[in-house]
């Protein structure tokens, strides 16, 4: 399938799709899911106003969701986007505070910082990276498993590189990658 577009999803267990990726990079909301950005007294904050992702189901009828802290941080806007949608669509800055990485320090990170030098690199390769997945072993290490596009094999060795200077850089430089 050379031709399929790859989109991000966002979606919870609980409450199934929450926002879909277009094109233009903008994470629209679906109707799956009522969402909200609260702050720390759970009172409503604004478009481009960062706090808590709260969610109500609106499909499941059987055991209703309602209003759940998902631990996700990040904010709502609206826009015409040129996709040609105008709802709200939402941008994470924080994933869920239980998904965590721990640094050779002791410290915790969010591990959606592992995805960064993913796309990074995947801007400046133009889409090699196709599937990943992390681990961490231990404290110091993280194995990474990549799948690169068929066209990029011939570069895996720079793409590899590239990729763990830029995770020591975003991570922590003294944290091992094994990919």
């Amino acid at each position: 399938l050379p031709n399929v577009q790859i989109a991000n999803m966002y979606g919870t267990t609980e409450t199934g799709y929450i926002a879909l990726t277009c094109p233009h990079g903008n994470m629209h909301i679906l109707n799956n899911s009522y969402v909200e950005i609260l702050d720390d007294n759970n009172e409503s904050l604004g478009s481009y106003r960062e706090g808590k992702v709260i969610l109500t189901s609106r499909r499941n009828k059987v055991m209703p969701i309602i209003r759940y802290d998902i631990g996700d941080k990040g904010y709502t806007y609206k826009l015409d986007c040129p996709c040609g949608c105008s709802g709200k669509s939402i941008k994470l800055t924080l994933g869920r505070n239980c998904d965590t990485i721990i640094l050779p320090d002791g410290s915790e990170r969010p591990c959606y910082i592992l995805w960064y030098p993913v796309e990074k690199i995947n801007a400046e390769f133009e889409d090699c990276i196709r599937q990943y997945h992390f681990y961490q072993e231990n404290n110091s290490k993280i194995v990474v498993f990549l799948y690169v596009n068929e066209k990029y094999r011939g570069w895996r060795g720079a793409i590899e590189k590239r990729l763990n200077d830029s995770l020591r850089e975003c991570v922590d430089s003294k944290m091992s990658f094994e990919i």
